[in-house]
């Protein structure tokens, strides 16, 4: 399941360099497939179904592994489920296939698995580096309100001026 030509070719070319499979074996499909395992898993977590939505979420993800937006979502999942570890493999995951993105989605993408990242970043105390991803946010967006205010929050946590709190 792709949203590009690009990701349709890296599918194809990565079945057909894995010796274990034979040409036909494989296909990819419109980015509905996934897309409707996407939108159930969205569904799960406003419903605070999380392990169901996780579940949904991973099979978007086996139909298009390099898809960001599956890829954090799933991120933000595992957050929510205190899973730091997992989340940052899965927002580092999403900055790794925004080279497969459509063009009008790249920077939105991007941001989004970068504040990720910068989010498990700040629970684990790592601020030097959380700080630095958002503000590889920032010049993605230099109006991206959620880096500015965790940005701020940040800077109070060293000791500066009160932040706008931990948001994403």
């Amino acid at each position: 399941s792709a949203r590009s030509p690009v990701e349709s070719l890296f599918y194809m070319l990565e079945v057909a360099n894995n010796q274990a499979t034979r040409p036909g074996d494989a296909a990819v499909y419109s980015a509905h497939w996934g897309d409707a395992y996407f939108l159930k898993g969205y569904a799960l977590v406003e419903l605070r179904r999380l392990p169901e939505a996780e579940a949904a979420l991973r099979a978007a993800i086996a139909l298009a592994p390099r898809n960001s937006q599956y890829l954090t979502e799933l991120g933000q999942v595992q957050l929510r489920q205190r899973n730091l570890a997992g989340a940052l493999e899965s927002f580092t995951a999403a900055e790794a296939a925004v080279e497969f993105s459509p063009p009008q989605s790249k920077n939105l993408e991007l941001g989004r698995a970068l504040r990720g990242q910068g989010y498990v970043q700040i629970e684990n105390r790592q601020l030097d580096a959380a700080e630095a991803l958002y503000k590889r946010a920032l010049a993605l967006d230099a109006g991206d309100r959620h880096a500015l205010g965790q940005l701020g929050y940040i800077q109070s946590l060293r000791g500066g001026r009160p932040g706008a709190g931990a948001t994403q």
